[in-house]
């Protein structure tokens, strides 16, 4: 057989037999992921404001004397740290114990994701984004608690697909939840590239503010791209 028909005869084969390329699930977790230097950190990005990123990370968030939260530095995305005033919005991932006899008790814990909600008159809302980098299907798997319950305050979030709301709630002082049994959310929905899932967080009513627990994971299978030869 000439070797020119041969490679020919070897090209049309594998186009003819190729199929689309099988792509595996992704998983993206807000606190496996998380990072205390970059904000946008991959897919993820956190907003003090609607459209205003965190551009500062507080090497040790709580310097009140006495520590009144955690007692040993705590990073955290604000832009000062507590007791100064904008100390909050603020979000962390825990790395240090808490100090239950400051300010506490606390429902913070190492290695999870908290929050604390704003406390000014406009109710500024706060948020995680997470913008898909593909088109797929994704399973969005989260709960939400109260992470102290002190002062009988409330914080309602918000799960959006941009502007299509998927879920809401609210977590309050006295409530059933804690970060052993957090308030559950999951939504399984398509997306294309460029879509953004959101969980936002005010406070709710009249009083301010309050720390609040996130765990977020979002599990996607992309469209299979053809597979080339």
């Amino acid at each position: 057989m000439d070797r020119s028909y041969a490679t020919l005869l070897m090209a049309s084969m594998l186009i003819a037999t190729s199929s689309p390329a099988q792509a595996g699930l992704i998983v993206y977790d807000l606190a496996a992921d998380w990072s205390d230097t970059f904000n946008p950190n991959g897919a993820w990005s956190l907003k003090k404001a609607p459209n205003v990123p965190f551009t500062i990370n507080q090497a040790d968030w709580d310097i009140s004397a006495g520590s009144l939260h955690f007692l040993a530095p705590q990073p955290a995305w604000a832009d000062v740290p507590y007791p100064l005033a904008g100390h909050i919005p603020m979000w962390a991932k825990v790395v240090s114990p808490t100090n239950s006899g400051g300010e506490g008790p606390f429902d913070m814990h190492i290695g999870r994701v908290v929050l604390h909600g704003t406390s000014d008159l406009a109710r500024t809302p706060t948020s995680v984004v997470w913008t898909s980098p593909f088109d797929g299907r994704l399973t969005i798997l989260g709960g939400v608690w109260l992470a102290r319950d002190r002062y009988g305050r409330s914080m309602d979030f918000t799960v959006r697909h941009n502007s299509t709301v998927l879920t809401s709630g609210t977590v309050f002082a006295g409530d059933p939840y804690s970060s052993s049994s957090p308030l559950a959310f999951t939504s399984t929905l398509d997306v294309l590239t460029g879509d953004q899932i959101a969980v936002e967080f005010l406070r709710s009513g009249a009083l301010a503010g309050e720390f609040t627990g996130l765990d977020l994971r979002i599990e996607m299978n992309p469209v299979p791209e053809p597979a080339t030869w």
